[in-house]
């Protein structure tokens, strides 16, 4: 006990002890502000005009909270970080945090991406930008004139600005939805090459992982298609619901379901009475049997019977079940 004590007072004051951010007060002296930390003690100099009393959101991401604040200094705006340290001196019209060391800043009518020196970190200049992606890079939409292209910070310019609207999806790899210009809701699509893996001829693109693709066509249908833009199959689909990069759950007109597997690049045999496929994992699908709840695999082998009222993943192969009645 005395050494769960011991330790538990050391932890507290070791982070009583450093000097965060959250805990930074604007004080004022004359005609300057600088902050205080809980105890009344002066942290930075009262040296500036304004100074702000939040921290700033991440860009793009209104509901985030980063380490920096804005201080401001004859009508320029600087920024500060947690350590109490001047980041970036007052010389700009408009900053925002991408990241800890990244940041958009305005100091005319144009946008740059700079880091903690005032270095740029993007070729050029820009008219907006949005975090388009983490998850594959640090990935930027990057607007220059009237048009879209994507940045990838550390190595440059992926997509050029070409196109009127580009979005991202996930399906092994990277795919970039594109919209060019002169096409009005036609969709193509791009790997991070900038190599078309389908012609902007599309209502919708859907990857469902690097090999096939739902298209939707001029008349709403769905179509399958494998890498090449083929047709996998020569149905054509009423609904298309991507449920793992395994399976893909397809609805015909009359109201029947159907489950097509990428492994076998064709619709699965499973009773009719199977309906309203969900995903609850990359292995496993949940579906309906009148009124009764089941899982399969992605095989489309039953591992668990419709049986109960609904079923939940909890972890990979553990499922919380619901009993009828």
């Amino acid at each position: 006990m005395r050494l769960f004590i011991f330790t538990f007072v050391c932890l507290l004051a070791k982070v009583l002890s450093g000097q965060s951010i959250h805990y930074l007060y604007p004080v004022k002296v004359g005609h300057k502000w600088g902050y205080a930390d809980n105890r009344g003690r002066i942290v930075i100099e009262p040296k500036y005009d304004a100074v702000g009393d939040l921290q700033l959101p991440w860009y793009d991401q209104e509901d985030s909270t980063s380490p920096f604040r804005l201080v401001e200094t004859a009508g320029k705006l600087g920024l500060i970080n947690e350590q109490c340290r001047e980041v970036l001196p007052p010389r700009y019209r408009y900053i925002s945090p991408l990241n800890h060391s990244l940041f958009i800043v305005a100091d005319d009518s144009r946008l740059r991406l700079i880091d903690s020196t005032g270095m740029s970190a993007l070729e050029g200049d820009f008219e907006q930008v949005q975090l388009l992606d983490t998850l594959a890079g640090w990935l930027l939409k990057i607007k220059r004139g009237e048009h879209w292209g994507v940045y990838e910070i550390g190595v440059g310019e992926i997509i050029p600005p070409a196109y009127s609207d580009i979005t991202i999806q996930h399906a092994g790899k990277a795919f970039f939805k594109v919209k060019r210009p002169q096409e009005v809701d036609q969709w193509g699509l791009v790997d991070r090459n900038h190599n078309w893996i389908l012609p902007p001829a599309f209502k919708n693109i859907q990857a469902v992982n690097q090999h096939f693709f739902a298209t939707q066509e001029d008349d709403l249908s769905w179509v399958l298609r494998d890498s090449t833009g083929d047709q996998v199959l020569l149905t054509r689909w009423q609904d298309c619901q991507l449920l793992n990069p395994h399976l893909v759950s397809l609805k015909k007109e009359d109201g029947s379901f159907h489950l097509f597997s990428c492994v076998r690049r064709d619709t699965l045999s499973l009773p009719g009475s199977f309906t309203n496929f969900r995903s609850l994992n990359e292995r496993y699908i949940k579906f309906r049997d009148g009124f009764s709840t089941g899982v399969l695999d992605t095989a489309g082998q039953v591992v668990i019977p419709a049986t109960y009222q609904d079923i939940h993943a909890c972890w990979d192969s553990l499922f919380q079940v619901q009993q009828r009645g």
